[in-house]
């Protein structure tokens, strides 16, 4: 009697743990400086593979950096002196969605599965503003005199918490104010977000370092080809 007692006992808290939110929804990719993952009242210290939970708010140092990957595949990247709260996240089901808070710092997110096949039910926020995407790339400065979003690849629509929408499209910009209006779109100025890597994300910079890579295998091959000529002249 006692033993189906404390089986009934653990089930129930095992119902109950999953039943709270705090589910494993991600983990953690790579991390250099100081990073701390805050996850009730707990302080840990995040190591590559270190899971990730909803409800879990992920904070960085100076000159500190983490990158997390979610269970659709969105990954994550937030820059020194940043911080990221998951307040939601379901990426199997009906019900599939992400609600990620942005409270500080630099972030770049690139969207997976929920941001491809359910994209209304997938949302970034930050103090002033609600970021809605439509399979994308989205870099964000959250700063004291507003924040500023960028769009490197997609469309993002920009909400200002006062009510006004911005559409974003790629290699542009919006800037909302601490007051919540989101400006219009304007080209970036991909200095301003210091996450941002051309040679992974511009498409110029991608087709110059095809064709570089191009160029050299012609010019190896062309150099192969004259010196076994040369070789078989001098044989002869």
């Amino acid at each position: 009697m006692l033993k189906r007692v404390i089986c009934a006992t653990l089930l129930l808290a095992a119902f109950a743990y999953a039943d709270s939110g705090d589910s494993k929804v991600g983990e953690v990719m790579s991390v250099t400086g100081d990073a701390v993952i805050k996850r009730k009242g707990e302080w840990v210290q995040p190591k590559i593979g270190e899971q990730i939970r909803t409800i879990d708010t992920i904070e960085t140092d100076k000159n500190s950096r983490l990158v997390a990957r979610f269970a659709d595949g969105t990954e994550v990247t937030i820059g020194a002196n940043s911080s990221v709260n998951v307040r939601d996240f379901v990426a199997e089901g009906e019900n599939q969605k992400a609600d990620l808070s942005f409270t500080k710092g630099a972030f770049k997110v690139v969207t997976g599965k929920i941001g491809k096949i359910a994209p209304q039910n997938f949302s970034l926020r930050t103090s002033t503003a609600t970021i809605g995407v439509r399979g994308t790339t989205i870099h964000g400065i959250i700063g004291s005199t507003g924040d500023k979003i960028m769009c490197a690849s997609g469309t993002i629509n920009v909400k200002g918490s006062s009510g006004n929408t911005v559409e974003v499209e790629a290699g542009k910009a919006s800037n909302i104010s601490p007051s919540g209006v989101a400006g219009a779109a304007y080209e970036a100025n991909f200095a301003d977000f210091p996450l941002y890597n051309p040679w992974t994300e511009n498409p110029l910079y991608i087709a110059f370092i095809v064709l570089a890579v191009i160029f050299i295998a012609v010019d190896a091959a062309i150099i192969l080809y004259i010196v076994r000529v040369r070789a078989r002249r001098k044989k002869a």
